[in-house]
């Protein structure tokens, strides 16, 4: 039995999950933004979860959205206050329970390639689209962290060179985070992205290109991933796209197709199907190799 955890910018999601990765108790609670109060808020998410375990728990697993070295330190943040923080050592103090962490991105392309759309392919690009945009890479059936383990930062790919700047602490402008995330998509759409979804859903067309113009730049990073990696299939994940779907894969597909080189541009763009509940099955999936 063990527990993972995945940290969003706006709420973490944990679970006790099984070794057939089926969850057996979930809790949700809200991020904090802060650094100490963030790892006091881990602490006592897995404290509860634990609680509510049938078993005892093995480890714990936390997917964060941060730059993490191959040695476990959190070096640096988008959206939480968490720069050079060994998290690992801090929440193992607090829970007295073996812990792993990586990058969340990382552990939700795990999971869906162990686990999801993923499934069968050796080469898997996995973006997960929310507050901001994370991902990971799968290549020959392994996690790809770089060098340092800081790689694989998706989501700060540039797709406009004069864009807006980069939310939080990127220093960059026009990242694919930026103009393709739920808060760009709510920049753009003048209303949360939950409500710029529904209107779309409904047939709103400022909504429908709203969310069309997210569509073209995710397009624009695929394409640029394509020729760089040439992954067997692309793999879209997070809230938003729980409900924007096609709306926001369709515009995605045909600029990607149109923009990456002919050998490279026949990898399937697909929907996640573990929801946004990859990431919480990742970071279990670390947890129960880090105690194998």
């Amino acid at each position: 039995m063990v527990v993972g955890v995945d940290v969003g910018g706006t709420k973490m999601a944990g679970a006790v999950v099984a070794r057939d990765s089926s969850v057996l108790a979930s809790l949700n609670l809200h991020t904090p933004k802060e650094a100490e109060p963030l790892l006091d808020a881990l602490a006592d998410l897995v404290r509860r979860l634990c609680a509510a375990s049938p078993e005892p728990v093995r480890a714990v697993g936390v997917g964060l959205p941060s730059t993490i070295d191959a040695g476990g330190m959190v070096l640096f943040s988008t959206n939480i206050d968490l720069h050079h923080v060994d998290a690992g050592a801090e929440l193992r103090a607090r829970i007295g329970l073996p812990v792993a962490i990586d990058n969340d991105g990382n552990l939700a392309a795990m999971a869906e390639h162990r686990l999801g759309a993923g499934r069968g392919s050796d080469a898997v690009v996995m973006l997960t689209i929310g507050t901001g945009i994370g991902g990971g890479v799968i290549l020959d059936g392994r996690p790809m962290r770089g060098g340092s383990g800081t790689g694989a930062e998706l989501g700060h790919m540039v797709v406009k060179a004069d864009g807006p700047p980069c939310q939080w602490h990127c220093p960059n402008h026009g990242c694919l985070e930026t103009m393709a995330s739920g808060t760009a998509i709510a920049r753009d759409g003048g209303a949360p992205a939950e409500e710029i979804v529904a209107r779309a859903t409904a047939g709103d067309a400022g909504a429908v290109a709203t969310l069309e113009r997210a569509g073209q730049y995710l397009g624009v990073g695929l394409a640029s991933l394509a020729n760089v990696l040439n992954p067997d299939v692309f793999v879209i994940g997070g809230g938003v796209m729980g409900g924007a779907g096609e709306l926001l894969l369709g515009p995605a597909r045909r600029e990607y197709r149109s923009r990456a080189l002919p050998p490279n541009a026949t990898a399937p763009v697909v929907p996640a199907t573990l929801g946004t509940g990859a990431g919480v099955l990742g970071a279990a999936l670390l947890a129960a190799d880090a105690v194998a």
